[in-house]
């Protein structure tokens, strides 16, 4: 059941969520939550995690998409950043799961859903990098041609763009290279993808050509 906030509450709620429960590890700004024992640590822990799933089981919207993001994009810590995005990921992959028609459902969602993918390949931290890329490949199959053929687009056009700022000075640069890195990286699962299906269609038509070429021979 969607929950009907609007952009500033989802973006509240999500930015709260996230940063509280997984911004525990790299909280140094001494506050109380350094001193929380473990079973209640543990007990806010578990109501946050039915918080993140019940997120998970909303409507793949525009201003939902936006508020990951945005917590992502803002956050100066690298595992509440990489949760944001690995929780997009899993979403997408379960309301594809759940819906037939959801490429129909994802259209007007895209070019959010676009931004947070870009997001996730180009960050900072090359764990995050890594893990975002392989989670890719679970989303690409759930899209469209048109979909698909738009993320390849916007991932050619992020690389041209990080071409350009090799040309500048060497902080540019370095992010150049982190973009390319990701890029490449999330173009490679595209390719993957495509590459594993293409060889499970071959071995499930192998025995259909061999019994073919068996009778031709006899």
């Amino acid at each position: 059941i969607g929950l009907g906030l609007d952009a500033q509450a989802w973006d509240g709620l999500v930015k709260w969520t996230f940063e509280r429960r997984f911004g525990w590890s790299e909280n140094a700004d001494g506050g109380c939550r350094q001193t929380v024992d473990s079973r209640a640590k543990k007990h806010i822990n578990d109501c946050l995690d039915q918080l993140v799933e019940m997120l998970k089981q909303q409507p793949l919207a525009p201003a939902l998409l936006h508020a990951l993001g945005r917590t992502a994009g803002e956050s100066g810590k690298p595992v509440v950043r990489q949760r944001c995005y690995l929780h997009v990921y899993a979403w997408v992959k379960q309301q594809g799961a759940q819906d037939p028609e959801f490429d129909e459902q994802l259209a007007g969602s895209m070019p959010d859903l676009t931004k947070v993918l870009l997001q996730s390949l180009t960050d900072v931290w090359s764990a995050t990098r890594k893990a975002s890329a392989e989670k890719l490949r679970e989303v690409v199959g759930l899209l469209a041609h048109a979909q698909l053929e738009g993320l390849v687009n916007a991932f050619f056009d992020t690389y041209a763009t990080a071409e350009q700022l090799n040309k500048g000075p060497p902080q540019e640069q370095k992010d150049a290279w982190r973009t390319k890195e990701g890029i490449l990286l999330g173009m490679n699962s595209i390719l993957v993808f495509f590459g594993g299906n293409v060889e499970r269609s071959r071995s499930t038509a192998s025995p259909i050509r061999a019994v073919s070429s068996g009778a031709g021979s006899g």
